[in-house]
């Protein structure tokens, strides 16, 4: 079970925050969706993760290298 989820180290390093509130700030400025448990502590999916991250980044590499037909006369 722990392949599904990030681990709080995991967790840590993908926010660079060491507070729950802090991480959970980060976790939705990403746009990487979470939940909380009972004792507080963060739930985050690694696949979720996975496909977010993956996501962006094939989005950034198809705008860098879309042709600008535009500036063509």
């Amino acid at each position: 079970m722990t392949d599904l989820i990030l681990s709080d180290d995991e967790i840590k390093a993908l926010t660079r925050k060491h507070h729950r509130r802090l991480q959970s700030q980060a976790l939705s400025a990403l746009g990487i969706e979470h939940k909380r448990r009972a004792d507080g502590s963060i739930v985050v999916l690694r696949e979720h993760v996975t496909r977010v991250l993956c996501n962006e980044q094939a989005a950034r590499q198809t705008k860098k290298t879309a042709p600008r037909f535009d500036l063509v006369t």
